[in-house]
This record gives structure tokens, sequence and C-alpha cells, in this order.
């Protein structure tokens, strides 16, 4: 990984006027700084906007190692680190419902990744849990969420 190396030169001036014009002052240089960046690893087919494709409401089941659940899953305009994604979800066996908050934290043409916060329900492990929407040729959009209880997945349709 190469690494951007910036020098900041820094000119202070000492100094000041006296009564009678005399002039007393002088120049000095401070060391210059040598700052360290990462180089920008985004891929650069990334996106930083919620493409159109994605916007709307998302319906349909997942399932996975906390059991299976029905999902209404709406995407907002908006861009990176922003909270773009409203989710209900509802266990299909305890009838369950939780709600969260998903912010966009990774982004490409056809694929979205988000990071949630539960904002209501009880037995919920939304609160932390990462979860990708990837746009199929059918229209339909493929979830797969990273959680503790296990792996969900699924597949969505627009609504």
């Amino acid at each position: 990984m190469a690494v951007f190396a910036v020098t900041i030169g820094v000119v202070a001036g000492v100094g000041g006027c006296q009564s009678g014009g005399d002039s007393v002052g002088s120049g000095a240089t401070a060391p210059s700084s040598t700052v360290s960046r990462p180089v920008d690893t985004t891929p650069v087919a990334a996106v930083w906007a919620v493409p159109q494709a994605f916007l709307g409401n998302w319906v349909g089941t997942v399932s996975g190692g906390a059991g299976a659940f029905d999902l209404v899953f709406t995407i907002k305009s908006g861009k990176g680190g922003e909270e773009v994604v409203d989710v209900v979800s509802v266990a299909k066996g305890s009838g369950n419902r939780c709600v969260s908050i998903g912010r966009m934290v990774f982004g490409f043409e056809n694929e979205l990744t988000f990071a949630f916060r539960l904002t209501s329900g009880v037995g919920c492990d939304d609160s932390g849990a990462l979860a990708t929407v990837g746009l199929h040729a059918d229209g339909a959009a493929g979830y797969s969420s990273e959680r503790a209880s296990g792996t969900l997945t699924g597949t969505l349709q627009k609504s």
C-alpha cells in the first residue's frame, strides 16, 4: 500500500512596531513536519449516494440461525454514512417485531452494505448487525446479514 506524505512548512513572523518608527522583528521558520495519510482504498466502482434502483420498499422473507422473518426494508435517498434504511422485521414463529435504522457504510452500483441500530423491539439482535443487499438481473434483491445468532439470507422484491 502506498502512502502519501504531505509536507507542511510554517512561517511565523515575530515582531512589531515600536513608537518612534523603529521596526524590531525577526522572521523564523518553524521546522517542517510530515503527516502520513493512508491512500484512499475505496474501489473505483464505489458510490457515495444510494443508487436510484435501490430506492423504495423491499419485502420478503429471510431465514437463518435465528429463524425466519418477514422483512420490510425501506431505502431512502442519501449518501454514505447517512441513515438511509428503515427496517421492520417480524419473527414468523413468535410474532416478535423489531424496528431498526440502517446507515450506509459501503456501496457499489448493484450492492449496498448497511450497519444497523435497533430503535424498538424485544429479543432483537439488529444493533451492530451488517446487512448487504445486492440487485439481481430479474429486479429482485439478495439479502444477507451477519448477526450474533447467525447469518440471515433471503430474497427481497420491490413493492
